[in-house]
């Protein structure tokens, strides 16, 4: 049976059936839908489920794994549908809190449904519905960064683990879109400094072999480059039936001053 969630401020929040929380308030909204949409969620499960990312996700979820005690919250700002954390739960403690979080309804729908172990939530990672030093490891993976409110929701000495795409992610992808393949999505890890100390850095580097038109398409639905480029650009992958290209993930370890 749904519950029902309080705030100090006697707010309270009705559980959904599916399990999750919406916690966007309407004026936090920047379009009447905002984040993934269904076509790119639909892309984003069936890729993941062919696997193609695991190496990746089962590393971050190690990474995460390493600075999370027992009794850890961990959160995940900016969760989609809720891969890693699903993959996080493999590598740490029952007792460990995992929460995932992201603008997106649907993919919050989706991850509550699959991980009933989890707590999900429709929330902005600018204004993260979350109680100040509340969390032990925070994850913001190919996701948006917000460093003053990151250093709110985090505990003095917590863990804030970054990820995003490093020179060579997905370069042969972006060759056919890009006169300039070394384009890259915005990550500005140092914008951090103010409020966290770099403790380690580490890239995740691993050759992946895409089978399959519908499986090319699917990545390419998931990507940027989806929205970013014109149609006619967009054609030139459309209709590949394979794809060579690699993963060139760089992730960041910081800690709360």
């Amino acid at each position: 049976m749904p519950g029902i969630w309080r705030c100090e401020h006697g707010h309270s929040f009705d559980e959904s059936r599916d399990g999750y929380l919406n916690l966007l308030l309407a004026h936090q909204k920047n379009s009447r839908e905002p984040g993934y949409s269904k076509d790119m969620l639909d892309s984003r499960r069936r890729f993941f489920d062919r696997g193609y990312y695991e190496p990746l996700a089962d590393q971050v979820a190690s990474l995460l794994a390493k600075y999370a005690p027992a009794d850890a919250v961990v959160v995940d700002a900016g969760c989609g549908e809720g891969y890693y954390m699903r993959k996080l739960s493999l590598q740490v403690a029952p007792s460990v809190t995992r929460i995932g979080i992201d603008i997106s309804k649907p993919a919050v729908k989706l991850a509550a449904k699959v991980d009933r172990t989890a707590t999900y939530a429709v929330g902005g990672s600018h204004r993260l519905p979350l109680l100040d030093a509340s969390v032990d490891v925070l994850l913001s993976h190919f996701s948006p960064i917000s460093p003053d409110d990151f250093a709110r929701v985090v505990k003095p000495g917590a863990i804030l683990v970054t990820g995003g795409p490093a020179s060579d992610h997905l370069l042969e992808l972006k060759e056919l879109f890009y006169d300039d393949p070394h384009y890259r999505e915005a990550n500005h890890p140092y914008s951090l400094a103010e409020h966290f100390e770099a403790i380690g850095e580490e890239v995740i580097g691993f050759p992946m072999h895409i089978e399959g038109v519908n499986d090319v398409r699917d990545l390419v639905r998931m990507t940027p480059f989806y929205w970013s480029v014109p149609d006619d650009v967009r054609a030139r992958a459309w209709n590949l039936e394979s794809l060579d290209t690699q993963v060139d993930v760089t992730m960041r370890a910081f800690r709360r001053r």
